[in-house]
């Protein structure tokens, strides 16, 4: 079985955390984004500090980075469907660190992950992690066509560490381990200089929502022509 899979590209708006003690802080260097990777959770609010965020996130969303300052954060996932509080965590934000934070699991068992995203590559250089969100998934390995393995074993939860490799077109499979057959192809993967990404899989092997890879960019080289307060400037969300 192999299946359609999804690329997102998620670091090229910012936005600050709502109200009034997030705004002012919008030149901070610290980021922060989210991810809804439970298969049967539904819609979901966000609130940081008591402040909504996000409105409606569901499954498979990705926000975009929000600027937020260093300390610590009280993050609510509230079920618009039922009414109640699924996930309630306190975060600790370091100066100038970029996060990725994943709502994994199923709805009874649901768990926040965090994620430290990476900034920086070599010269002619790109680099690429893969994060296993799928429930009912097996180990998973990611390798070339020839059977060059990228990630081995990479078991429910388990992110790997970041791997550095050429720029340009990449072909990847992801198998199950212990089998020869791909569940997703990753073919003509353009993997950009100085860009940095994490392909997470989702969802479902058997049942739905369908198994899934989302393609994430946790960094990419700034444009002379961008505002410095990030790229695509960075506003107040709404």
């Amino acid at each position: 079985m192999k299946l359609i899979t999804k690329f997102l590209i998620c670091c090229l708006v910012f936005s600050a955390f709502a109200g009034s003690g997030y705004a002012k802080e919008a030149e901070s260097d610290s980021l922060v984004r989210f991810v809804h990777a439970s298969p049967d959770a539904p819609h979901i609010d966000i609130y940081a500090n008591d402040e909504l965020i996000l409105e409606a996130f569901s499954y498979s969303d990705v926000s975009e980075y929000f600027r937020v300052p260093a300390g610590t954060h009280t993050i609510e996932f509230h079920s618009e469907e039922t009414d109640t509080t699924v996930i309630l965590e306190e975060i600790t934000v370091e100066e100038n660190t970029h996060y990725t934070l994943a709502a994994i699991g199923e709805l009874e068992e649901i768990t926040l992950t965090s994620m430290v995203d990476d900034k920086d590559t070599r010269e002619d250089m790109t680099k690429i992690r893969l994060a296993h969100f799928s429930t009912d998934a097996s180990a998973l390995e990611l390798a070339t066509p020839i059977g060059n393995e990228l990630f081995q074993e990479v078991i429910y939860s388990q992110i790997t560490d970041y791997m550095e490799l050429d720029k340009g077109i990449h072909h990847f499979e992801l198998h199950l381990a212990g089998s020869d057959d791909a569940v997703v192809d990753l073919y003509d993967l353009e993997l950009k200089e100085g860009s940095v990404y994490t392909a997470i899989a989702i969802g479902l092997v058997e049942g739905d929502p369908e198994f899934e890879v989302i393609l994430l960019t946790d960094s990419m080289p700034m444009p002379d022509n961008i505002p410095k307060t990030g790229l695509g400037g960075a506003s107040p969300l709404q």
